[in-house]
């Protein structure tokens, strides 16, 4: 069942009406619209894990649907009997050893194992010695053997009865070191293994110390790994998105606005519904649409991970306008060249900016700007 070509993500056509508006609702999803040609990736890698693992990283700013995007292929797993497990890290986490692994392994039932893996695995689920009498309490690692076991234990924890399976992790941005070289060990535990690990990452919210950037590069090297990055929806895609939350099609005007104030960010567009949202026949103000509360928590929480002086440039740059030149800001900021290069290319990275030009730049999202 698992190489059986799966039925194609919802469609802009599928949802817009409000029967299908009604099953997303009962679902507690929204609509999955615009993500044909990454669907149609996710499958591919899907057949090609059947040769050996295989590892897709989901890449997109905050809201831009990669969340959704695996929730779907989640769904389309247990439609098709595929076993399936989801982990997510949390940036509050971000030192605690293994949390992700151990949100995997409770995920599924364990597969059967030997006392030795058992009693290795109860390293993170304290709860096999209580359902396990036989099976020592872990002991504290001495010797650096004792930690190629633990990993090696926990491969087998998640992925040692040989089934097809396919494994999330959400938000690997925030990833522990530890968690990352188990999945790396994991990729080359089995070659013949049918495995597809599927990771989202936000990449303005990797710096130069974190975990995943210092991973990856073994990653490219050692197994088969494959980046796709998401981008915004585009206007049709937009105006079909708001009608599958809002189970109506919404006035033409309105989905024009709607565009132009979300610039087809997923989140933005669905919180700016549910925020209460003119629909229908009903107009907005001259004035742009309130932004609602869990959008400015977003953005606030990019821009408050900006250096003090980056944040100081991206707000003289902000009342220049959406686009900027260079030696404009430079002046606006009264700032030298070296601190002007080396702010800017903060605010690249963290993609509160993006180039246009030479030596011309507009900020990645005007709500950034506001």
């Amino acid at each position: 069942p698992f190489l059986t070509p799966p039925p194609p993500p919802p469609t802009p056509t599928m949802v817009s009406s409000s029967a299908a508006s009604d099953v997303y609702k009962r679902q507690g999803l929204t609509p999955l619209v615009g993500r044909e040609a990454e669907w149609a990736q996710l499958q591919t890698a899907w057949r090609r894990a059947a040769r050996g693992p295989r590892f897709v990283l989901l890449l997109g700013e905050a809201g831009i649907g990669k969340t959704r995007l695996v929730e779907e292929l989640l769904h389309w797993a247990a439609r098709q009997n595929i076993d399936h497990a989801y982990g997510r890290c949390y940036a509050a986490e971000g030192d605690l050893a293994y949390a992700p692994v151990a949100a995997l392994l409770r995920a599924r039932p364990l597969p059967a194992l030997d006392d030795v893996w058992l009693a290795e695995t109860a390293v993170l689920l304290p709860e096999i010695v209580a359902e396990h009498p036989n099976v020592a309490p872990p002991r504290p690692m001495t010797v650096g053997w004792q930690r190629l076991r633990l990993i090696e234990a926990l491969a087998r924890a998640v992925a040692g009865d040989g089934r097809p399976l396919l494994l999330v992790i959400d938000d690997l941005q925030w990833c522990d070191r530890d968690s990352l070289e188990w999945l790396h060990y994991l990729l080359r535990f089995d070659p013949k293994a049918h495995l597809l690990v599927v990771g989202t990452c936000r990449p303005e919210e990797l710096d130069a110390d974190c975990p995943l950037t210092q991973t990856l590069p073994a990653m490219h090297r050692d197994v088969r790994l494959r980046e796709l990055e998401l981008g915004p929806l585009d206007e049709a895609e937009t105006a079909s998105l708001a009608a599958g939350v809002s189970g109506e099609t919404l006035d033409p005007a309105l989905t024009a606005r709607l565009y132009t104030e979300t610039e087809g960010n997923p989140l933005f567009v669905v919180e700016s519904l549910r925020a209460g949202q003119p629909t229908g026949a009903e107009q907005p103000d001259a004035a742009g649409l309130p932004l609602p509360p869990r959008v400015q928590a977003v953005l606030a929480t990019r821009l408050a991970q900006l250096s003090e002086p980056a944040r100081h440039l991206a707000e003289v740059a902000a009342t220049i306008g959406r686009g900027f030149a260079v030696p404009l800001l430079q002046r606006a900021a009264d700032t030298g060249e070296e601190s002007l290069t080396r702010d800017l290319d903060e605010l690249w990275r963290r993609r509160i900016v993006r180039e246009r030009g030479l030596d011309a730049y507009d900020f990645g999202h005007d709500k950034l700007r506001e």
